[in-house]
């Protein structure tokens, strides 16, 4: 009869070793993952939604700005009579520039009429002068060097999109830069 072939004990105990190192880890990375997920829901959850003092319904503020220019400016010679579109810009952020070559666009196809788009953003003027060329924006990218619309209405969560009726209130806030805009029912919102 042959001789069954003995099993190594060393090796036995290394490879159950091995199994509960490997079961182990397995445990704690899967309690990881739950501990992040569980965490990244709580923050979605906790975490407040961005808001400045620039509200729906109030008047929006005439506040003097730079051009490229140099030459100061207020928002409501900016913006006109009509109203408008005003973006609040970090140029440093991609949503920002969706936001900003969206309402480029708008502004190509010409289906909201004449309309005044107007950003605003606290970079430099040589920094806007690339940004505007690079994105092709057309319409007005201005400085607010002495970061008015950070200190005295809390514009600090970027893309920031405000429309200015023509009575100069504030018809909606939006910080989605995916956000459908309706060129024809703006028209309209804003000829109200």
């Amino acid at each position: 009869m042959a001789e069954k072939p003995r099993m190594n004990p060393v090796k036995i105990a290394l490879a159950v070793v091995l199994v509960l190192v490997v079961g182990a880890a397995g445990v704690v990375v899967g309690h990881l993952i739950r501990n992040r997920s569980l965490a990244s829901e709580l923050a979605e959850v906790t975490m407040p939604a961005p808001t400045s003092l620039l509200r729906k319904g109030d008047a929006f503020p005439d506040v003097v700005l730079l051009p490229k220019d140099g030459t100061p400016v207020r928002t409501a010679e900016l913006l006109g009579p009509g109203g408008g579109v005003v973006l609040f810009l970090d140029l440093e952020c991609p949503p920002c520039t969706d936001m900003a070559v969206k309402w480029q666009a708008i502004l190509d196809e010409g289906a909201a009429g004449p309309l005044t788009v107007l950003g605003v953003t606290n970079h430099p003027l040589h920094i806007i002068e690339g940004y505007v060329s690079e994105n092709g924006i057309r319409f007005p990218v201005v400085a607010d060097t002495a970061q008015v619309f950070l200190r005295a209405y809390e514009v600090d969560r970027f893309p920031l999109e405000v429309v200015v009726s023509r009575s100069g209130r504030i018809l909606s806030v939006s910080y989605d830069a995916s956000r459908v805009v309706d060129p024809r029912a703006l028209r309209q919102a804003l000829d109200e």
